[in-house]
């Protein structure tokens, strides 16, 4: 009996054959399973594109600059893990290092290494996605991870155990294990940039801007000294040209580039669409003013947050119980890309449509104000007295001071009828004035 509850318990929800499983086995080792992607080719796209490179790092930064905290009611346990993870396992630089590898390829490998009993973590180290394959049944499970090694036969390959590495993966569709890749969507814009950007090149190399004489009626003599006085005058660069004839006049050859930039620019954009990353953020500047709308900030946001939680996620499935942190959790620190007044003006927006103190400092926090733990939205009466009426005192017994309640310096001289006494009087010149 106990055999048959252990083997539903290890028995997989899915009975189906995860995609390309048969066919999608390297020929020379049958062990691990290829990438379905060309992982040189992905980081040359980024590395060989100013465009797609500077999105790439503009998104790693923003994921990662505001960095991380714990959630938890142990305040001392928060306060170890804070240490780990900054002092001994350097996991800002862990961490970016992976988002690179999750941005460019989709997939991310952490490597946790452990002291000689295999009892406590000592060391992340981010590896290589290019050189890491998954091992993998038919039915998507994971029996550990392979890195290749550059220049060694595949027999020469590392082998790790599924708690040897933690796997960030972006782009999960389907039943594939590996992620799809994000770039693969602009590999035709790449590599028609790469053409154009070529073709420009050839035109300055080979087609470089021409100076044209006109020595117009100058007889052949003329002309036959002013060839040479310029070919002298090409050597001798400080030279000046002396030329006889009634009329002369000189022009640059050029090109009209103006629509080779209009596809320069178009094919550009193609390939940032991908990144949700606002065009005059990676230097485009065409069009752009000072602000920018919600309509080009909430998707990119978006997508920063998304990877935020795809890496939260394996961290506290993954990483968390294995350092003895199981009542953790991790957690980025929020980031908002509208600037701190008008995140501030929509908290007190909330406050005053009587949203509680509670999901205001919350959002606070979520937009990247960095707000205390104690931090709290102070209640204020409608009257704006703290609980008292106006002209009343806020506590029984205690003499209001008028300096810090205007409203009983206002109010506690009017009569029934609401009229006070200056005012009484102002009424009664303007009669007598009349």
């Amino acid at each position: 009996m106990a055999e048959i509850i252990f083997d539903i318990m290890e028995e997989r929800a899915s009975k189906g054959i995860v995609h390309d499983y048969k066919t999608n086995v390297n020929s020379v080792n049958k062990k691990f399973k290829q990438a379905p992607y060309i992982y040189d080719t992905l980081m040359d796209m980024v590395e060989l594109d100013p465009v797609l490179f500077t999105a790439v790092s503009l998104t790693a930064d923003l994921a990662t600059y505001k960095g991380y905290d714990f959630i938890g009611e142990n305040e001392g346990q928060i306060k170890t893990a804070t240490e780990k993870f900054n002092q001994e396992l350097d996991f800002d630089k862990a961490i970016k290092n992976c988002m690179w590898s999750l941005i460019v390829y989709g997939d991310a490998y952490l490597e946790i290494r452990w002291n000689e009993t295999h009892t406590e973590v000592m060391e992340l180290n981010p590896r290589d996605t290019k050189d890491m394959r998954i091992d993998y049944d038919k039915h998507g499970e994971i029996k550990g991870y392979i890195e290749l090694v550059q220049g060694q036969p595949p027999e020469k390959a590392i082998n790790y155990k599924p708690d040897e590495i933690v796997r960030f993966s972006m782009y999960q569709v389907g039943s594939q294990v590996y992620s799809r890749n994000p770039l693969k969507a602009c590999a035709r814009d790449f590599s028609t940039g790469v053409v154009s950007r070529d073709y420009v090149h050839g035109i300055f190399t080979n087609l470089p801007p021409k100076i044209i004489y006109f020595l117009k009626n100058g007889n052949d003599k003329q002309r036959k000294d002013f060839i040479q006085n310029l070919i002298i005058a090409k050597r001798t660069p400080g030279m000046d040209i002396v030329a006889q004839g009634e009329e002369f006049d000189a022009k640059v050859a050029q090109l009209d580039f103006t629509g080779l930039i209009d596809i320069l620019n178009w094919n550009s954009k193609r390939i940032l669409m991908i990144t949700r990353c606002p065009p005059h953020w990676v230097g485009m500047l065409d069009g752009a003013n000072r602000g920018i709308g919600e309509n080009v900030v909430i998707p990119y946001e978006t997508k920063i947050k998304s990877i935020q939680h795809e890496v939260e996620s394996q961290i506290n499935k993954d990483l968390m119980p294995l350092l003895n942190y199981k009542d953790l959790k991790f957690k980025f620190n929020g980031i908002s890309l509208m600037d701190d007044k008008t995140v501030t003006d929509i908290m007190k927006t909330m406050k005053d449509t009587g949203i509680d103190g509670e999901s205001i400092i919350e959002y606070g926090r979520e937009r990247g104000l960095d707000l205390s733990q104690s931090a709290e939205i102070e209640k204020i009466d409608p009257m704006g007295m703290m609980g008292g009426m106006p002209g009343e005192p806020s506590k029984p017994g205690e003499k209001q001071d008028p300096k810090k309640n205007p409203a009983e310096k206002m109010g506690s001289k009017l009569n029934v009828q609401g009229v006070s006494p200056d005012g009484k009087r102002k009424l009664e010149a303007k009669k007598v004035a009349a």
